[in-house]
């Protein structure tokens, strides 16, 4: 089995990483002391900027069968553990960490978030159905999984594109709402609105003689 270890490091110790056995690469929006192979980022959009990235730059190349693995700089703060990360089980889609949590589709009410969260506004927007019925949510803390090739995919890059830019921010409190949602986009069961409508679109297309732009 293959797999890809995505890491998104702000200013986090990484010497981890010798460690892995997969290839690696450190998306870095933090300090320039950390090893190759690393991209550099602005620190915009928190950790789902940076896997979003990742997504949208290989969209086209990404292998069905192949395993890509998200991470934060330092992932056992979640209690991530390396075995998880090295694991060669083939997945379509694996949350890691051991902190799981559940918690109302208003999200948490604290100091921080006095209002909750726009969670279900957020999927309105994104998918064709409320994908939380029972008014419910269960995540794993820390926004780290492991996803195959072929369930990214099953999306648009369209998708993909659109979450990308709602968090293009400093602090977006859309990360904090994708930190509890990831398991709803790897979900191909759920339908999205964005791809639903390519689907339509590419059928009209198909044959068409309206003398436009076949793109």
């Amino acid at each position: 089995m293959e797999k890809k270890i995505v890491i998104s490091r702000y200013n986090e110790d990484v010497s981890w990483v010798k460690h892995l056995d997969f290839k690696y690469t450190i998306y870095n929006k933090g300090k320039d002391d950390i090893p190759e192979p690393n991209i550099k980022l602005p620190n915009l959009g928190r950790e789902a900027q940076t896997y979003l990235n990742f997504i949208i730059s290989n969209y086209h190349t990404l292998e069905n069968s192949c395993v890509y693995c998200f991470l934060q700089g330092l992932p056992f703060d979640h209690r991530v553990t390396l075995e998880q990360i090295n694991s060669k089980k083939p997945v379509d889609f694996c949350p890691l960490g051991q902190f799981v949590f559940n918690e109302t589709t208003a999200g948490p009410v604290n100091f921080h978030f006095p209002s909750g969260l726009p969670i279900l506004e957020m999927c309105d927007i994104l998918f064709k159905t409320n994908p939380f019925p029972h008014g419910e949510i269960k995540f794993n803390l820390g926004a780290q999984f492991c996803v195959s090739g072929k369930v990214i995919r099953s999306r648009c890059i369209q998708f993909y594109r659109f979450v990308h830019d709602m968090i293009l921010k400093r602090n977006p409190i859309e990360g904090h709402v994708l930190e509890r949602i990831w398991h709803v986009i790897f979900n191909p069961s759920i339908e999205d609105r964005f791809t639903y409508y390519y689907k339509k679109r590419l059928k009209c297309l198909q044959g068409a003689n309206w003398q436009g732009e076949m793109e």
